[in-house]
């Protein structure tokens, strides 16, 4: 077996099925130890358990062999007491373990509160060192929003618990991740998609890391094409400036794409600054032939 995908849309109505599904898949990734022609795996379901995926990788040695890795995966608190670090830590050690080999990691975080599981899991993709293509999905609310995820774990896995007793999904304030920094040291990153919504989480200035991000990447020589989309908060005006002179920093890149989504609108263009650099760097670097090939 070279590929494996196990993708789940539907949502286990009770917490016993639940934590059973989640043993289960547990299970599963134990099932993958002495499969020496796998280079391909994915995780995908919005209602998995991130530190159920972390368990059952902790107990998968596998080194230097995936060439291509998807994780899709919820953090919740509800059924779990575990600090953050040891929420993900099993992840954490496979993800470094695959830093001579793995090219290409996909990772969907669709409910991520806690930024230092964000800062844990980015401090493990910096060691990987011959990654190529990486994308980055925090909280984003393309297909379901950070409420309705954040309902479903607070309602359905403490049904039968009594009201004081139940427990809230309480996201860090402020919600700042340290990506800029892990970035940076991605020397041989050609293709970067970051997909984020921060319109419903705490912090003041929100949004200053996603422009230190945005920094970071003009320091890649490798890099060829950005591709971010985030939701349209109006925090981004206070910063367009700066995002802009970000963007203009770009040396490297053929092609650079950042797109601000509004549920009830889609894809909106409400920044001209920004559009006029994106427009400026794209034009300019289609003409340099050196980037050509």
């Amino acid at each position: 077996m070279e590929c494996l995908t196990l993708v789940m849309r539907s949502k286990a109505s009770t917490r016993a099925l639940y934590l059973k599904q989640n043993i289960h898949l547990e299970n599963i990734i134990k099932d993958l130890q002495n499969k020496p022609r796998l280079k391909s795996l994915q995780f995908r379901s919005d209602y998995w358990s991130i530190e159920t995926l972390s368990k059952g990788f902790a107990h998968l040695i596998m080194t230097n062999q995936l060439e291509r890795l998807r994780i899709e995966a919820s953090d919740e608190t509800i059924t779990s007491d575990l600090k953050p670090w040891k929420r993900v830590e099993g992840l954490c050690n496979f993800i470094k373990n695959q830093k001579g080999s793995l090219k290409r990691f996909n990772l969907f975080l669709p409910l991520a509160l806690d930024v230092d599981i964000v800062n844990y899991l980015g401090e493990a993709v910096s060691k990987l060192t011959n990654l190529t293509k990486l994308l980055f999905a925090l909280n984003p609310c393309l297909l379901l929003d950070i409420k309705t995820l954040s309902k479903y774990f607070e309602t359905t896995l403490q049904t039968n618990v009594p009201v004081k007793s139940q427990k809230e999904l309480i996201e860090s304030d402020p919600w700042r991740p340290s990506l800029a920094k892990y970035i940076k040291r991605l020397k041989n990153l050609e293709d970067f998609t970051l997909i984020f919504n921060m319109r419903e989480l705490n912090g003041i200035e929100p949004y200053r890391w996603f422009v230190d991000v945005v920094k970071a990447l003009s320091s890649l020589e490798r890099l060829r094409r950005i591709s971010i989309t985030c939701d349209a908060g109006v925090a981004y005006h206070d910063l367009e400036e700066k995002l802009s002179a970000a963007v203009r920093e770009f040396k490297h890149v053929t092609s650079v794409d950042i797109h601000f989504y509004d549920p009830s609108d889609y894809y909106v263009s409400r920044y001209p600054i920004l559009r006029q650099a994106l427009e400026e760097v794209n034009e300019r670097q289609a003409k340099r032939c050196d980037l050509m090939f």
